[in-house]
């Protein structure tokens, strides 16, 4: 527990919708970062209220807490769609985000007048048994795409109360840390965890979100 405890740590993955300080609080008392992810999804606050959120937690714990923005797909049909999603992204950016998330929304639900999903990006959204969606290798091919139009962009692929964070930090510090013989919900029978070695944890739970986020 001891070197759980002072071994630095990110979250880089989720999703601070609320103004309370409980998270930030846990966080420092076992030594968490975390990056909150904006994302347009249609049971969250609204894209400008989450970015809200995240800068008025930000202002009271700047140490803890950074986030990634994010755009509107509403109205993607009209010629000022382009200007205003390119307003949001500058905004964000401006405000401080690390990166633009690109939800689901496009390549998965958005479609245009033909009845086609709009492709841009997001290609780890795996389509196996959803024939009517476009495949993994059609969301590939997007991504590559766009990477090709823009060189110079980074790409990272991705996916509350205070009891079940804690659990889950320790269950996963069991698994990377320690030898031990474990159970989970996931898997049927036991296995026993991978005893990383220092080097690799410090990877997983700091230096990688690091070196990726510029955090």
């Amino acid at each position: 527990m001891n070197d759980f405890l002072s071994l630095p740590k990110i979250d880089a993955h989720i999703h601070y919708n609320h103004s309370r300080d409980l998270v930030c609080n846990l966080g420092k008392k076992y030594g968490f970062r975390y990056l909150t992810i904006n994302t347009e999804v249609p049971f969250f606050p609204s894209v400008d209220h989450q970015r809200d959120i995240a800068l008025k937690i930000q202002a009271r714990h700047s140490s803890i807490l950074d986030f990634i923005g994010t755009f509107r797909t509403l109205g993607w049909e009209l010629q000022t769609w382009s200007d205003q999603a390119k307003m949001e992204i500058t905004e964000s950016l401006n405000s401080g985000a690390r990166g633009i998330k690109i939800w689901k929304n496009i390549g998965m639900m958005q479609k245009d007048r033909a009845g086609n999903m709009i492709m841009i990006d997001h290609p780890q959204y795996h389509m196996y048994r959803h024939p009517e969606f476009p495949s993994y290798d059609d969301q590939i091919r997007a991504r590559d795409r766009m990477l090709d139009k823009h060189p110079g962009l980074r790409f990272i692929g991705e996916q509350e109360l205070a009891d079940k964070l804690t659990s889950r930090w320790l269950d996963h510090w069991n698994f990377f840390n320690t030898d031990k013989l474990l159970q989970s919900g996931d898997f049927t029978g036991v296995f026993r965890g991978l005893n990383l070695s220092q080097n690799i944890l410090e990877k997983i739970y700091h230096k990688n979100a690091v070196n990726w986020f510029g955090l």
